[in-house]
This record gives structure tokens, sequence and C-alpha cells, in this order.
């Protein structure tokens, strides 16, 4: 929501100094920023991503920290009959006071502070001073108190503070929870009145959207408004004083890879001040639709009428600092996101509310957004005063997301209910959680939005929570016994969920990634810089047990993060594919994670700084409208004694399809082959007609007697479908019967040629007299964009890859990189 109004004077862009409480060592500070970025801006403190310097940061916690900065007021704003000092957000634990006064104090990052001070104010020379303090006496305070369990926090505490939870460390990121002010400062003056709020509700009837818009004001008292409505291409569609409108002929907004992304404009004026208020609006209907059906309970969301199935990844903060993420950087990401076909992501819980761009990026791109309130993994305290905070939060925050296009779920946390037995260990603990997440947040959810539907927790079982999560038949559900567990990547197979809301494997950073904290001598994963960067304690370790099972040893830190991204890939492949393929049973997969907070060993499939991994071009894949996907019947099985029994049998082949033209008529086709020759052994082809909500098992293959006699490390199935009046491609996959380790290779050449045309792209074709495994293209520079990369290539098959150009005069210069250059 864009406030548009001259009568503010910007704090942020005066000069700040920072100091230890106490020291008066005043240096120079970034407002809105962070204490950490400014120790290190200043030379106080080394760069806490490099190596080990992570430590180097422990002792800063425990000190109490000062801001300040001067500021003049002219006359004529001085003369408001109304002036507040306006923090968006303070980080955390904050004392304001000035020209002397103690005017106000702050316990809250995720919610704004608004004090006023017009008889506080004087002409020339305001001195405005934030003292932070340290969170743990306030911990120490608590802990005689609330017996509170933080199950990632690697110290404790951290449930006591409305503070972003996985600045305290997580298995993903490091222990760097800082202070300052993280948000914008403001002084806003006005007299007579002041729009604070603007609700936008639609309704969808008959063809047409009505639209009714109610300003919420800070003075309760008579006041004349204007409304003006524009359409997507900028035309005024009316204007009006009740804030009632009708679209006779709405454009509707759909999530990525269903339709358009239009948005209307609504504009609020307050005619005494000329205060203008800016509202972007998508117009569609969301339900999130839990009926009883043949599997249990459905969990679908339901979009203009139409059940979307939810493809996705879960967002964590772009970074440690939340207030150092460039706008490219969320750009460069949403982008990231769409470019591989997801339409939802989830605001995981243990992060942060996100700032305005975000959201218009989603609402601009497609994106929806399961949305957690920011709790996670931990028992929150149940006092007044906490409840409280937490009630401040979620009434701010849901006034602030309501008008969302892109908001498709509140829910209440992350993961508390996969420990039940902390939550109803006492009945106090019971309370305060029942209390939090089915009292205070769905009413705020409610009372405050009205439409946005709210669920308690994920995963939650809608049976009851005391009952166990991941009910097979109803919610959602996080899987973690490939990972966690240990299991076998194939054991995705045997799971049936409704909406599966988390799952994933670890893998490690490019080389050139992990060169960013770590010396080139130094690239090994048991070394301190890697370890430092490695946050799951057990992480080296499962990574390559699973490495093991499916490739061969590498031979250096490039093939061995290369190959921890092959196995991340093919696992969640299996993973994603299998629950496409449950689909309408199952109507959602969200990945865990897209994105990196600093560079590390992780989940995402996103490095921090950009870089794709190989599962984020499979995921373009796999999330693609169309896919062509096998269920191998078999694996391999290893026996007391080591030995190795292939059970592989057969393969159902699944068409599916959730892709915007309905009715295309397309062609199916198979190919079982030599990986060595290419000799075909068997194929086959069918006509199909691409309908929306496809997912039809078209072919059964029955190949075990082909897997005895000529073996099962030889034979490739190559799956692809073509449009019936073209050679397009429009889908393709590929299928083993073997681990790629048991798989010989004579490691021939790829041949590799390109052209360059006259609108700059580049066409790369490549051929290979052999299965190459997982080929990957790369520019002798950086700027290039692939459509298509990290894939198998068959023997004799000449591959078109289109190349774009990410800056001029990048040099078209390429270089392949496969399984069989790993060993």
């Amino acid at each position: 929501m864009a406030h548009s109004n001259n009568n503010c004077i910007n704090l942020g862009s005066c000069s700040w100094e920072f100091s230890q409480a106490g020291k008066e060592t005043w240096a120079p500070a970034s407002v809105p920023g962070t204490l950490h970025e400014d120790l290190r801006q200043t030379k106080q403190a080394p760069d806490p991503f490099w190596a080990d310097n992570e430590k180097r940061y422990e002792w800063i916690e425990h000190e109490n920290w000062e801001y300040r900065t001067s500021f003049d007021c002219d006359e004529a704003f001085l003369e408001n009959s109304h002036i507040e000092l306006y923090f968006e957000g303070l980080d955390t634990l904050a004392e304001i006071t000035l020209n002397g006064e103690k005017i106000g104090t702050s316990s809250n990052m995720f919610t704004p502070l608004s004090i006023d001070v017009r008889s506080r104010l004087k002409a020339k020379n305001n001195e405005l001073h934030i003292l932070f303090s340290s969170f743990w006496p306030l911990f120490r305070k608590q802990a005689e108190v609330h017996k509170g369990t933080e199950w990632c926090d690697p110290v404790g505490g951290s449930s006591n503070i409305r503070k972003q939870q996985c600045s305290f460390g997580w298995d993903w990121g490091p222990r760097l929870p800082s202070c300052g002010i993280w948000k914008d400062v403001e002084l806003r003056g006005w007299s007579d009145n002041r729009i604070e709020n603007v609700r936008i509700k639609q309704c969808h009837e008959s063809g047409s959207v009505k639209l009714s818009c109610e300003a919420t004001l800070a003075e309760d008292s008579p006041a004349e408004l204007t409304f003006q409505l524009a359409g997507p291409d900028g035309s005024i569609l009316g204007t009006s004083k009740d804030g009632q409108f009708e679209i006779t002929e709405p454009k509707l907004w759909w999530p990525a890879g269903h339709g358009e992304q239009p948005q209307y404009k609504v504009t609020v004026e307050l005619v005494s001040s000329g205060q203008l208020i800016e509202q972007q609006i998508g117009l569609r209907t969301l339900e999130l639709d839990r009926h009883d059906d043949e599997y249990g309970e459905s969990f679908q969301f339901v979009v203009n009428g139409k059940a979307i199935f939810a493809k996705g990844a879960n967002w964590i903060p772009a970074h440690s600092y939340p207030s150092s993420v460039p706008d490219s950087d969320y750009d460069q990401l949403l982008n990231a996101a769409v470019a591989a076909n997801m339409n939802m992501l989830r605001v995981w819980g243990g992060g942060i509310y996100e700032n305005d761009l975000f959201y218009d990026l989603c609402d601009q791109l497609g994106i929806l957004l399961w949305h957690d309130f920011m709790f996670a993994c931990s028992t929150y305290p149940g006092d007044e005063e906490f409840l409280g905070l937490a009630e401040a939060e979620a009434e701010y925050q849901v006034k602030r997301l309501a008008n969302r296009a892109c908001l498709a779920l509140w829910c209440g946390n992350n993961e508390l209910e996969q420990k039940v037995e902390d939550l109803v260990e006492t009945e106090a603990t019971k309370a305060a959680y029942e209390n939090l997440f089915y009292g205070i947040l769905p009413k705020a959810v409610e009372q405050y939005d009205g439409v946005t539907p709210y669920w308690p927790s994920s995963p939650h079982n809608p049976e009851g929570y005391e009952k166990g999560f991941n009910n097979p038949k109803a919610g959602d559900a996080h899987y973690w016994g490939v990972w966690h567990g240990g299991r076998p990547v194939k054991n995705y197979e045997n799971q049936i969920f409704r909406f599966c809301s988390e799952f994933g494997m670890q893998s490690y950073p490019s080389k050139e990634t992990a060169l960013t904290f770590c010396r080139e001598e130094n690239l090994n994963i048991f070394a301190p810089e890697l370890e430092t960067h490695q946050k799951h304690p057990a992480g080296n370790g499962i990574i390559l047990d699973y490495i093991s099972k499916r490739y061969r040893f590498p031979v250096d830190y490039v093939a061995l993060a290369y190959l921890s991204q092959l196995n991340q890939a093919y696992t969640l492949q299996i993973g994603v594919e299998h629950f496409r393929r449950l689909s309408p049973c199952c109507m959602g997969a969200l990945y865990w994670q897209l994105n990196d907070c600093w560079p590390v060993v992780s989940w995402s499939s996103i490095e921090y700084g950009g870089k794709w991994k190989a599962l984020h071009h499979e995921a373009r894949r796999f999330f693609a409208p169309l896919l062509i996907t096998a269920k191998v019947h078999g694996d391999i099985e290893r026996t007391k004694s080591n030995g190795l029994v292939n059970t592989h049998e057969g393969a159902d082949i699944h068409i599916i399809y959730d892709g915007r033209e309905d009715g295309l008529e397309a062609l199916a086709q198979y190919t079982l082959l030599d990986a060595h020759t290419g000799e075909i052994y068997e194929e086959n082809s069918q006509a199909i007609t691409l309908r929306y909500g496809m997912n039809d098992i078209i072919w059964k293959l029955a190949i075990k007697d082909l897997l005895d006699r000529v073996g099962a490390e030889n034979v490739v199935l190559k799956m692809f479908v073509t449009s019936k009046n073209s050679d397009q491609t429009l889908a393709r996959n590929t299928a083993l019967f073997s681990a790629p380790r048991l798989m010989s290779f004579d490691r021939s050449p790829i041949k590799l040629t390109h052209k360059e045309n006259t609108d700059g792209l580049v066409q790369i074709t490549l051929e290979a007299s052999e299965y190459k495994h997982r080929v990957s293209l790369f520019g002798d520079d950086d700027n290039w964009y692939f459509s298509d990369n990290c894939f198998d290539l068959l023997p004799g098959e000449a591959y078109t890859v289109t190349a774009k150009p990410l800056a001029q005069n990048s040099n078209p210069s390429f270089r392949t990189y496969a399984y069989d250059d790993t060993y």
C-alpha cells in the first residue's frame, strides 16, 4: 500500500551514529540497517560469512548498543496539529529518547511503533537516541517462568522474544542475532485527519465483481474521502464517495501458469489534506477447499473456481540481515521461481514478514503465498505480555496484507505440532499453545481479513493435533523420512499425502559460491571453513551416504558438489513426480527450500548469490504444466553381505497436465534403448488429447525379461510428448533401471556446436555417441541463461538448447560437464 503525502520527514536520510553503550565510540551507521553490518562497514568486525568468522560475533549479543541522530524541523511542519515519530521496524528491545526525554519502548521486531512527539519537537537540533538492550537479561528472567524449548536454537531462549527466530541459528543458518533500525523511520505530520489503512473486499457474482473499499482514519471524526478505480491499462473506470464500484467485465488475476496477473488500482484521497493512498489489487476468488472425498478430506487451493496443484518451495529470508537484501535479489529469486514453473511459495515461520517489494513482485508474477506467522520450532510463553505482543503483531500484519492477490493462506506456525509431547506437557503449556494458535491468530485473520483461510500449524492434522501429524487422509504433511530418516529415495513412493508442504535433500554449493567464504586450498568438507558452513550436525554424513548409493567417488570438490546436487535433484524429482502422480489425492508439493540467507551447505535449489543448482533446473521440468513421468517398479537393494540385487521389473508411464490450453492434440512416445549403442529394444507411440487435471497411465511396461537379458544397467527409458501438428517437443523425461555408478561409460566427448541468431540468442546443439547422464552447460563467463540445463543426452540424439545473454558483449563460448567427468 503506497502512501503519498508531502507532510513527512524521512529520518533515515539523516546522519546516524552508533556505539557500544557506555563506550562513546561513535561511528557512522546506516538506517535502515543492522548493527552487525554497521560493525563490519566500520571495520570493527570481520565479514561474518567468511570462513569461521561467525564465532567472532558471539560477544555482540551480550552487549547494549546505542544509535543517535539529530534533525531540524521547519516551522510549517511544526504547525501540524498531530506529529508522530514512526518506526516501521525496530530490532528489537529498544528505548527511545527525544531531546533527553524517554518517549517510548519497543519489544517486537514485527510491529511498527508510533509515538506522539508534537509537544517535544523544536525547530533546530532535535536529538534522537535509541538504546538497544541485549536480550540476555530477558532470557534469564523468563527462564524462571517459561520453561520453553527451542528445537533449532543452539543456545536457547529465543522463543521469549518477538524477533526473527532463525537469526539465533538454524540447521542452515548462522547465529547472528543483531539489532538496529531495520526499517524506515520518519516523522509524520497532519492536521484534521489521516488515512491509516484501506481494506478492499471483493464480491464475485454473475460474471461481475463488486468492490467495497473502506478506509480507517487516525481520528474518529467526519472526513471527506474520494475513491478512484483504474483498470489494468491505467484507464480511469470510475470515482466514488462511498468506495463502492462494480466491474462488469473483470479481468481476473490467476496464479502463474494458469493465466495473466492484471492489476487494478484503487486510489483513496483524504480531501482536506490531499493525502493519497494507492493499492494495487488482483480480482480473484480463492478458497482452501476441504471436502469429503474418496481419499478422505481434500486439501486444495481453488482459484476462480479452478483447483490448482500447488507447485513450489519454501522461502526463507534472503539474507541473514533482512535489511541488507537488495531489490535486485528479490527480483532475481522470485523470477527464478516462476521460471521453474512454480505457482506458490511458503513464507516460512522462522523468518520475517517480508517487505512490500516482495509482495508486489508476487502479485505481479502470480506467486501464491502460503504465509506462516513468525513462530517456528519452539514452545512459546503464554503470559499476558507475550500474547499481547503476538496479538498486536497479527493485527498489523493481517491488515497490511489483506488486499494482496498473492495471499492464499495464513498459517499459525511451523512444526510445533510435530512435538505434541512438548505442547501438552502441562495444562499451562497446552493453554499457551491453544490460546495463541487456536484463539488469537485465527481471530485476527477473521477480524481484519475475513476472506483468507487460516491453518493452525504446518504440518497439521485436522482430526486433532494430539492425534499425530502427517495424516495421509487429511491436512498437510512434512515428510523427512528421506534425509533425516536416512530412508531410500524411492521411499517417497510409499507416502500418501493430501498436500506435502516440506521435503528435501541437502547439497553442497558450487565451487564458485564456496570460494566466497573459503580459500581454494581449504575446499574440503571436513575443513573448518566448510564445517562452519554446514549447520546440520549429521549433514555431511547423510549427503555422502546418499551419494554413495547412486554415484562413484568424486575426484575433487567440484565433482563432489556436482554429485551432491545431482543427488538432490534426483531425490526431489522422485518425490515431486510421485506427488503429482497422486493428484487429485495430493494437490500440492512445496519442497524445502528455494533460497539461502548466506553461502552454505543446504537444501536450497538456488545458491546464495543466485546461482541455480541442478535441482532448480530439474524443478523447471517436474513442475512443468505437461509432465510425462514413469513410476519405475523396483530398486537396487543391498544384501547383508553387501551384495546388490536389482529388483526392477517395469514402469508405468503417466501423462499429467495442468496447462492453460485445453484440448491440445499431442503424441506421446517412449523408447527403450541401449545406453551405449542407441539400439532400440522397444518403442511405442499414442495420440493423446491434453485436458486440465489429466493424470493418465498410458502404458504399463513389463520389461523384466529385457533387463535380465541385456543388463538393467544398459537400458535407458526415453519418454517424450510432441505436438500433433509439428515436431515441437512439449515434454521429455528419462528413467534408469540402475544406479549411474553401476553403469559403464567410455567417456566419449560431447560434440558441441553453436549458432548465433540475429536476435542475440545462441542455439547450442549437443550430440553424443553414448548416453550422457546429467549434462550441464556453462558459458566461459556466467552471463548466460539456458532454456534447459543439467539434462540427459541420449546416444545419437542432437539436442538443442537456447542460450540468452544476460549482459552485453557476453562471449558465446560454452563447455559441458557431466556425470562421467566427476570420477
